[in-house]
């Protein structure tokens, strides 16, 4: 597991900690532990990158994240009433990829030199959520709203630029690119809100929902310039009282 990675579960314990010594003073709470899996989808790309080079402004470079699964795992407490549930959870996604090109790539291809820069990509995200149960407590289906914030970290893991000395322009390209990628923030907060459904029987649950989670991206060195980004998380997960 990478540092960051480490800090954000460090982070997590700490948070899961507070809600769960409350509880433990106040009969009727009860604790369950979540397993999640599902599928994460940015919306928007990263931060964009301007070189100083007057000759160059028109080589505007971007990059984009791809769809990737995650998997998330957390704690969760109930209230007694069963109609208010706080937790802490971490999600990471695996196997994902980001690609980086040229803005001018997007009409024509004047160089040929227009291949996008791909570099594996990591979204690890730590959230405190307190998810509103509705409906009547008795009934196994029920649907439920979320809130949440917590810190997220992007990790962008590229190869070096291949100098081709019969090919300046494909070298600059690269370059371009490769510097949304450098130097990534560690943490960087973000809101989070969603939809969903929890079945429930017995000490077991399974849910399914739609969160969208909303914050900057400041990573990026040179001229990239940050932004914000938005992205939906699809999940399905399962959950197990155990007091």
């Amino acid at each position: 597991m990478n540092s960051r990675a480490r800090w954000l579960v460090s982070a997590l314990l700490i948070l899961v900690s507070i809600p769960a010594t409350a509880s433990a003073q106040e009969a009727g709470w009860t604790f369950q532990g979540v397993g999640e899996f599902g599928g994460f989808f940015p919306t928007r790309s990263l931060g964009k990158n301007v070189t100083d080079a007057q000759e160059l402004r028109l080589l505007q470079a971007t990059a984009t994240l791809d769809a990737a699964p995650m998997f998330g795992a957390g704690i969760e407490v109930i209230a007694p009433d069963d109609r208010l549930m706080v937790r802490g959870i971490f999600r990471q996604t695996i196997g994902g990829t980001s690609a980086g090109s040229v803005i001018i790539c997007e009409a024509f291809d004047p160089i040929g030199a227009c291949a996008p820069n791909i570099a594996d990509a990591t979204v690890s995200m730590m959230a405190a959520e307190v998810i509103f149960l509705q409906g009547d407590p008795a009934k196994s289906l029920r649907h439920n709203f979320l809130l949440g914030a917590g810190l997220r970290s992007y990790q962008m893991t590229t190869t070096a630029c291949v100098e081709d000395p019969t090919d300046n322009n494909t070298i600059v390209v690269c370059r371009l690119v490769e510097d949304i990628y450098r130097e990534q923030a560690s943490v960087q907060p973000f809101l989070d809100f969603g939809f969903g459904f929890i079945y429930e029987k017995g000490p077991l649950s399974v849910n399914a929902r739609l969160i969208d989670t909303l914050g900057p991206y400041s990573g990026g060195g040179g001229n990239a310039s940050g932004t914000y980004q938005n992205d939906f998380l699809l999940t399905g997960g399962l959950a197990l009282r155990v007091r």
